[in-house]
């Protein structure tokens, strides 16, 4: 499957670098399934979102499909244990995802970016989420930003924010492109 894509670990140690292992959507562990062009691991992101201590993982798969929407996008999570990133309990978003703002279009590529942060000082750590082909209004290829918070119980839906460019406070107007 071309352009599925793929994320490596590998776990650093007193002596370097352990044994590699990877995580795509072909495990049967992992939401979703690998097909061509999905481009997951195409962003990828580290930190504690349910503050329990341990990293978790987010990565970005910007050219899934969501039905029959070509490159509307989606972002997996993946959390940390004592062992290391665990495909237990992943979860996966997309803007068809209750509690997401939006709906998933053709090119909106959600997930083209990720960054985790605790943007709203509650401890856990949130996912900011980029989607550079929404749509705003008539204006195409727009682009705007999801912001999805971290809770002791992992990533939420609830609450989620968006953001562009014809938002209050956002500075420039939303043009095509």
């Amino acid at each position: 499957r071309r352009d599925a894509g793929h994320v490596t670990i590998a776990y650093g140690n007193s002596n370097g670098l352990g044994t590699p292992y990877g995580v795509d959507q072909g495990k049967s562990a992992v939401k979703g399934t690998a097909e061509a062009g999905d481009l997951f691991g195409a962003a990828v992101a580290i930190g504690d979102i349910n503050s329990d201590g341990y990293d978790d993982l987010v990565i970005g798969a910007p050219g899934e499909g969501i039905g029959k929407k070509n490159d509307a996008g989606l972002i997996h999570v993946f959390y940390g244990s004592e062992s290391g990133i665990t495909t237990i309990g992943n979860q996966a978003f997309s803007q068809n995802t209750a509690g997401v703002n939006g709906v998933s279009e053709a090119g909106d590529l959600f997930g083209q970016a990720v960054a985790i942060g605790d943007v709203n000082g509650d401890e856990f750590a949130d996912v900011v989420i980029g989607a550079p082909g929404e749509g705003i209004g008539k204006r195409n290829n727009a682009g705007a930003i999801h912001v999805l918070y971290g809770s002791e119980n992992g990533l939420t839906s609830v609450g989620d924010k968006s953001y562009h460019q014809n938002s209050p406070g956002v500075p420039g107007g939303a043009e095509a492109g």
